[in-house]
């Protein structure tokens, strides 16, 4: 079927190439089915996926293109179209990232929001959401969204990582030094970790740990300019 043709030409999100070919798998299937039918869904699908990532906003029509048309083939409640909804989720995400780098936060914040309102228990929208609230000086938010990334995934190092930043700024230590050494215990390689676990114990006065983790930031990052920046400051 050209639903299969436009699977095996677009491996997706692998690059320019097979996008290039998702979009002449899509033609072809546009031309054979000038209507609504499921292997168009299919093809129109493929190409979402493969610019999730390069083209979001394209990706979000193409999704949008492609759940109408299953709902309306296959019924709301199908698989493909409950699929098809999630790929409209995580292209809010990417939404989100693509604004936070070009530094929208409003806009950025907006697509996080939209995809946590599609899919409440998606850490990745809440810990982009967390990271926005946060440069936006949001700090008691940022919180519960830093919260709810390690309530979904206790295992996620840069997720405590963040709880400790929000919380150093919030000026509460020992919450930031719990959440820092939760982050190093998750990832003993993280120099920022050790760095900013050095700064909140010289704040609660401990010299002798706190230039131990510095030391420990240092011995694992000492190419890195912002570490090196930055210990050099705190101490």
């Amino acid at each position: 079927t050209l639903g299969n043709l436009a699977t095996v030409l677009g491996v997706r999100g692998m690059g320019e190439e097979d996008e290039a070919l998702s979009r002449e798998a899509l033609a072809m299937a546009r031309r054979v089915y000038p209507e609504a039918h499921p292997e168009l869904a299919i093809a129109i699908g493929n190409l979402a996926w493969d610019l999730v990532q390069r083209a979001p906003e394209e990706a979000e029509r193409l999704f949008q293109e492609a759940l109408d048309m299953r709902r309306e083939t296959l019924g709301e409640e199908h698989p493909d179209s409950l699929a098809t909804a999630h790929g409209l989720t995580i292209v809010c995400v990417y939404q989100g990232h693509a604004l936070w780098r070009q530094g929208k936060l409003d806009d950025a914040a907006h697509y996080y929001r939209e995809a946590i309102e599609r899919s409440p228990k998606l850490a990745s929208a809440h810990e982009g959401l967390g990271t926005v609230l946060a440069a936006q000086h949001k700090l008691a938010e940022a919180t519960l969204h830093f919260q709810k990334v390690i309530q979904l995934d206790p295992t996620n190092a840069m997720s405590y990582y963040h709880l400790g930043l929000v919380h150093s700024r919030r000026n509460e230590l020992d919450q930031a030094l719990a959440a820092f050494n939760q982050s190093i215990q998750l990832d003993s390689q993280a120099a920022d970790a050790h760095a900013q676990l050095g700064s909140a114990l010289l704040q609660k006065g401990d010299r002798d740990k706190a230039v131990d983790a510095f030391r420990k930031a240092v011995k694992l990052s000492p190419d890195n300019a912002a570490v090196l920046s930055f210990v050099a400051w705190r101490s």
